[in-house]
């Protein structure tokens, strides 16, 4: 009998190719619900504009949707001290712990274990995300990258006309950092 998880996701193309990944059946484990916790966006708007994809994502999968109320002011005191901490650097780790714990929080009031897809990046220490999620009884270390492909992840998000998640703008901190935007190429069309 398989196991139900709460699969954290905090933006669609990261999410795509997790959703049927091997390792999910490998673990006698089901998706039971997609969590959307992303506080660490500096606005709303693209908190929406994020769980939209994210909701088209599930309606493709047939797997339910749950939003973490939106919620910067407590990112914001989470990593106080650290905003001027480079990417990757320690602010990242506060970050990890912040959407861990709520997605543990939620996962046990379900009674279902938990997984992120925060491991499918590869800018994203799959051991620092074990290590901080080992702190919860319901966590399952899946590491999403292990296996994939970029081409196997864009596969359900093409369906949707989403952009890679390299190319969404994550603006927690604006200043001193440039937007990135997509070559003209790589916009997909309707």
């Amino acid at each position: 009998m398989n196991r139900p998880l709460l699969l954290h996701i905090c933006c669609a193309p990261c999410g795509g190719g997790c959703i049927d990944h091997p390792f999910l059946a490998e673990n006698s484990l089901t998706i039971a619900g997609l969590f959307y916790s992303n506080s660490n966006l500096n606005s709303r708007e693209e908190y929406l504009r994020r769980l939209q994809y994210v909701m088209q994502l599930g309606e493709i999968f047939s797997i339910p949707v749950e939003a973490d109320p939106y919620d910067h002011n407590a990112y914001l005191a989470a990593v106080s001290g650290l905003e001027k901490e480079p990417e990757r650097g320690r602010r990242c780790q506060r970050c990890f712990e912040f959407n861990l714990a709520r997605t543990a929080a939620r996962a046990a009031a379900d009674n279902m274990l938990f997984a992120t897809t925060l491991t499918v990046s590869p800018l994203k220490s799959s051991a620092l995300i074990f290590d901080i999620g080992s702190k919860y009884e319901n966590f399952v270390p899946l590491d999403f990258k292990k296996t994939q492909r970029l081409s196997h992840r864009r596969q359900p998000c093409q369906r949707v006309w989403l952009l890679p998640a390299i190319i969404l703008r994550l603006r927690v901190f604006p200043a001193g950092h440039r937007e990135i935007t997509p070559p003209p190429s790589s916009t997909p069309s309707p």
